[in-house]
């Protein structure tokens, strides 16, 4: 157990992202507390307001409104990470919700391509196959 410093409470020792300068590697916010500051902090910069206008169409309270409806979540992980970007469709502009960066990267990567997508899910599941093949 360890206890976070911002909200005073004893957690797990999951409930702490890692931080290799700190003497037990832990960072001293649990993720909770990390996360509702993190995202304290991306609302009030500047050009945050500006970029949701400008790239989306899309105002604040409509950016916070999707995020209560998604329960703070990643649409496709289910991450809740400090921030979510927005997901947008390339050809239309549409947004089409709220995702984690790295499940972004992933769109990103596959250039948006569903068969790329579901080739990269087969071969993840034969992996396994293989690897539950090795362990019998």
């Amino acid at each position: 157990m360890k206890q976070c410093l911002k909200c005073n409470q004893s957690k797990p020792r999951t409930e702490f992202g890692k931080d290799a300068a700190t003497a037990d590697q832990l960072r001293r916010w649990c993720r909770t507390c990390s996360n509702e500051n993190g995202r304290a902090a991306w609302k009030k910069h500047p050009s945050y307001h500006a970029r949701l206008h400008k790239r989306y169409g899309m105002s604040e309270t409509q950016y916070e409104y999707i995020l209560m409806a998604q329960h703070g979540k990643c649409l496709i992980c289910d991450a809740t990470p400090e921030r979510l970007v927005v997901d947008h469709d390339h050809a239309t502009g549409e947004v089409r919700g709220l995702i984690c960066r790295f499940c972004n990267f992933m769109l990103g990567n596959s250039k948006e391509c569903t068969a790329v997508l579901e080739a990269g899910a087969r071969y993840l599941r034969a992996w396994e196959k293989v690897q539950r093949g090795l362990a019998a």
